[in-house]
């Protein structure tokens, strides 16, 4: 039985190409990317501007990502400190010790 890690993170790097994932690895990446999209649309979104006026609810995931734009920040699940590198060039955050 595959063990899947169904939570905010595939605890991939960022530089691992898909060609090369096992079934495992694939599989924890569609949920990871799946509840990351979800968590998003829940909180409105990374957007800086309201969608209309008295919108409340747009742009608060901004400040609820683990990793996005926390560049030497504490990981929220092991502590070590967040990276930030430009991988096929654009910006990506990650953490070395729980990502692999």
């Amino acid at each position: 039985m595959r063990k899947i890690i169904v939570h905010s993170s595939a605890r991939l790097l960022p530089t691992r190409q898909a060609n090369v994932l096992n079934q495992d690895e694939k599989a924890n990446l569609y949920y990871g990317i799946k509840s990351i999209l979800d968590r998003g649309n829940k909180l409105g979104g990374y957007m800086d501007v309201p969608l209309y006026h008295g919108d409340q609810l747009t742009g608060q995931y901004r400040d609820n990502c683990h990793v996005y734009d926390r560049e030497g920040k504490s990981c929220h699940r092991c502590g070590a400190l967040i990276i930030k590198d430009e991988i096929s060039s654009r910006k990506s955050f990650y953490c070395q010790q729980c990502q692999k």
